[in-house]
């Protein structure tokens, strides 16, 4: 994103429109005070900004084609980090990372309720190769989203780009709080979306998410989806009461896909749109399933869970990878492309690669769309042990490895920290 963020969101060009001619104007305006939150009357229009008084910013180059990302993941690289923004409060562990659509920035999320900004590193824009030997400077976060309350899930606007600050903006769900809209340039609130019950008492949703084209905003309640017209905040809503998967716009019933071991945390669609993966709490298998043959499994990818933490993994853009992390502190890579190994019965397929990326639960992984460069964070809620011996200081344990010299178990020690990593070619 630019690094003047106040100069480029008073440069929005007034003819560019989300979610419809009406989206236009509710999402440019900011809510002033927590009582006019969702109400559409109060969405304030700058009213001294002309067509002509404007000008769009320079855009960030970043690579639009997928096929032209390059993987090399024999040696995975940190390249920078950002420790000391997390270091505000006591256990301040993170809780997931999130690249933004356009590539120029990842927030996190943390126990502090604060939603981080980082811009991408300028060095990384249009980088082929990188040297290993090369380190950047530590991250500073260039917005801080004070949200409140314990943050449940978030999401970014599918057609974010930092050349339009209009789309430049990402929703977040939070305890007792309606689902906010915020800028990603101001931290300012836009606009909110209320979900009810049938006692008309609010709700908060656990999670959410925007459809491809950014029109409709899916909000996940326990058996119900609520399903808003993203131009129109307020309480305005579909609601379907199902839990299973089903097909868009006609609400139809495909499958009902069973067999996660922990309730479900996270789940993703391949690229292609034939598989789909899920993952759930304390549960070391994320599960592949066909979805041309619905209820077959393809492969289960084995990870350590052994929390109720939403440990959260990532498809490459090109479909080819699979990567997540754990409890453990270790990153895995499968190479989905590859048969899995069936000589015990159910179809598993083995990591291509491990490496120790935090010394502490690594909770959140997002991969870059445009470059070889993967987010990762950690941290977690650590209980002091009253019956441990002091002087068997768990700080102390080795890495262990398997028979196949991939790692099974490193030291840990408490970490809240974001990192990047190049996942490409490197110099030679």
């Amino acid at each position: 994103m630019a690094e003047n963020r106040d100069d480029c969101h008073n440069d929005i060009c007034q003819d560019t429109q989300i979610g419809g001619d009406r989206g236009t104007d509710l999402l440019s305006g900011t809510a002033d005070s927590e009582d006019k939150r969702g109400d559409v009357s109060n969405v304030e229009i700058p009213s001294d900004m002309t067509k002509d008084e404007t000008h769009k910013p320079e855009e960030t180059p970043v690579t639009d084609s997928v096929s032209s990302i390059s993987y090399s993941i024999e040696e995975v690289v940190c390249i920078t980090g950002a420790w000391n923004d997390f270091r505000s409060r006591e256990e301040c562990y993170t809780k997931g990372c999130k690249w933004a659509p356009d590539g120029t920035c990842v927030v996190t999320n943390s126990v502090d309720n604060v939603l981080r900004v980082y811009d991408l590193p300028p060095e990384l824009h249009c980088q082929e190769t990188w040297d290993k030997d090369r380190n950047l400077s530590e991250l500073k976060s260039v917005l801080a989203i004070s949200v409140g309350r314990q943050v449940y899930d978030y999401s970014w606007y599918p057609l974010m780009s930092s050349g339009n600050p209009l789309s430049c903006c990402l929703v977040s769900t939070s305890k007792d709080n309606p689902v906010h809209m915020w800028d990603a340039f101001t931290g300012k609130l836009r606009c909110s979306y209320r979900c009810f019950n049938q006692m008309d008492e609010i709700v908060t949703p656990h999670c959410v998410s925007f459809d491809t084209t950014g029109e409709k905003l899916y909000c996940g309640l326990k058996n119900m989806i609520k399903i808003f017209n993203t131009a129109y905040p307020g309480r305005d809503c579909d609601t379907r009461n199902l839990k299973c998967l089903y097909s868009e716009p006609d609400g139809q019933l495909l499958c009902f896909l069973k067999g996660q071991k922990g309730g479900v945390t996270h789940i993703a669609f391949s690229p292609d749109g034939t598989k789909l993966l899920s993952g759930g709490r304390k549960d070391s298998e994320i599960i592949c399933w066909d979805l041309r043959n619905p209820g077959t499994v393809l492969f289960v990818l084995q990870r350590e869970v052994t929390t109720n933490q939403r440990i959260y993994f990532d498809i490459s853009p090109n479909g080819c990878y699979v990567m997540s992390g754990g409890t453990n502190g270790i990153v895995k890579i499968w190479d989905i492309q590859r048969p899995p190994d069936t000589s015990l019965g159910d179809p598993v397929l083995h990591p291509l690669k491990t490496f120790v990326a935090h010394n502490d639960c690594v909770n959140g992984l997002s991969i870059h769309k445009q470059y070889p460069v993967l987010a990762t964070c950690s941290g977690q809620r650590h209980f002091e042990d009253l019956f441990s011996d002091s002087s068997s200081d768990t700080d102390q344990s080795p890495t262990e490895y398997d028979s196949d010299c991939h790692i099974t178990k490193v030291k840990t020690k408490s970490e809240n920290s974001l990192k990047l990593w190049w996942v490409g070619p490197k110099k030679q």
